[in-house]
C-alpha cells in the first residue's frame, strides 16, 4: 500500500481508499459513470467522506455477505491487527446439492439456446465493454432513499410480523405492495454458501415470487399469503438455487451479450429474445430485495467502533426497485436505490 502525490492511498491490484469532501449521493453519482477496471484488479472502491466511510464493490469481489466480512477485516486493519489474508471463493457449481440440479427441460433449452448463439458467437472486449457503460450512463442516474429503524421501530415490525407467523422480509413486502392493483414480479437475493465460509467472491443465488394484494383479505392474511410463496421456493433446492444452475448452463460470451443488449450496444437474434424472456428487456421485476438481516461481523475493535451500517444494493437490468435491508447493533436501515425519473411504489 503506498501514497501518492494527490493523497490517494492505493492497495496494490488497482483498488484504492481516498479522501473525499463529496458527500455520498455525489459519491454515488459520480462512480456509478465510472465502471471498474477489473482487467487492472480495481474491485473495491473506499472513501474518506463527510458522511463516514464509503466502500464500493464490484460483484465479482463479493456479495452482500462478502462486503460485511471485508468491512470485517478493514476495521481490524484499522485497529492496527494482525490481519491474514482473506481468501477469494467462487461459488462451485459442483458443490451445490444434488438435488438442485436443473430440471430436463431447463438442460433442453440452455443446450438449445448455446447452439443456436454459437452460430453467431461474438466474444466481447473490455473496450465493447466501455462503450456500453458510456452509452448507457449518458443519460441515467441513480437516486438512493436510506430509512433509518431505531429498535423500538423496527422491534414493533418484528412483533406484528411474528404475531401474523411471518417472516419480518414477508412483511416488509407485503407492505411495499399493499397499495398496488397489479401483480408483482419479486425478487429475493438469497446466501448460497452451502458451508457457511466467510470468503469474498459472490456467492449468491436468489428466488422470485409473484402476488398480487387482495385487498378483500387482510394484510396478515396477504402477509402469510406472501411468506408461504416465498418459504415453498426457499425450501426446495431446485429454485432455491435454479438461477445459478441456469445463468451457469449458460455460453459465458451469451451473458456477456445479454448485458449489452440490456445497454443498447449489441443486438442479435438470439441475444435479442433471450434478454427479453430473461429480463434484460422492457419487461423487468417490480422489487428485488437483498436482506443481510443482523450484521454478523463485530462492531467493537478497539478504540474503533462501527455506529451504522448502511448497506445499497446496486441497480440492476432486471428490477424498477432495488431494496438493501442490514440490521447492526440497535438500528435497521432499509436503502432504495432505483433509477431517477422511474416509476415505483413507495417504500
Amino acid at each position: 500500500m503506498h501514497t501518492g502525490g494527490d493523497g490517494q492511498i492505493t492497495a496494490g491490484h488497482g483498488n484504492s481508499f481516498t479522501h473525499t469532501e463529496l458527500s455520498l449521493e455525489e459519491l454515488i453519482c459520480e462512480n456509478e459513470r465510472r465502471r471498474f477496471r477489473i482487467e487492472d484488479g480495481e474491485f473495491i472502491r473506499g472513501f474518506a467522506s463527510p458522511d463516514g466511510i464509503v466502500l464500493m464493490m464490484h460483484h465479482l469481489a463479493g456479495d452482500g455477505k462478502s462486503f460485511l466480512y471485508f468491512i470485517e477485516t478493514f476495521m481490524r486493519c484499522l485497529n492496527g491487527e494482525e490481519c491474514e489474508s482473506v481468501p477469494f471463493r467462487s461459488l462451485d457449481l459442483k458443490s451445490l446439492p444434488k438435488d438442485s440440479e436443473l430440471p430436463f427441460i431447463y438442460k433442453f433449452l440452455t443446450s438449445h439456446w448455446n447452439r443456436k448463439w454459437s452460430r453467431e458467437k461474438r466474444v466481447f472486449t473490455f473496450e465493447d465493454m466501455d462503450a456500453a457503460y458510456g452509452r448507457y450512463w449518458k443519460d441515467r442516474e441513480t437516486s438512493v432513499t436510506i430509512k433509518r429503524y431505531e429498535k423500538r421501530d423496527w422491534g414493533h415490525l418484528l412483533e406484528e410480523a411474528r404475531k401474523d407467523n411471518v417472516s419480518l422480509t414477508s412483511f416488509m413486502i407485503t407492505d411495499m405492495i399493499r397499495d398496488s392493483k397489479d401483480k408483482k414480479d419479486i425478487g429475493l437475493a438469497v446466501d448460497g454458501r452451502t458451508d457457511g465460509n466467510r470468503a469474498m467472491g459472490n456467492q449468491a443465488t436468489g428466488i422470485s415470487v409473484e402476488y398480487r394484494y387482495d385487498p378483500d383479505k387482510s394484510f396478515a392474511d396477504n402477509a402469510r399469503k406472501v411468506h408461504v410463496l416465498m418459504n415453498k421456493k426457499l425450501s426446495d433446492n431446485r429454485y432455491r438455487y435454479f438461477v445459478l444452475r441456469f445463468m451457469g448452463a449458460l455460453d459465458t460470451t451469451l451473458k456477456d451479450a445479454l448485458n449489452l443488449e440490456h445497454a443498447g450496444c449489441f443486438s442479435s437474434r438470439i441475444s435479442s429474445s433471450l434478454a427479453q424472456l430473461l429480463g434484460y428487456g422492457t419487461k423487468v421485476r417490480d422489487i428485488s430485495i437483498t436482506n443481510l438481516t443482523r450484521a454478523d461481523i463485530p462492531l467493537k475493535y478497539g478504540e474503533y467502533e462501527i455506529k451504522d451500517i448502511i448497506f445499497i444494493p446496486p441497480v440492476v437490468s432486471y428490477a424498477k426497485n432495488v431494496y438493501g435491508i442490514v440490521t447492526a447493533g440497535d438500528v435497521m436501515y432499509v436503502t432504495r436505490h432505483i433509477f431517477k425519473g422511474t416509476v415505483t411504489e413507495d417504500m
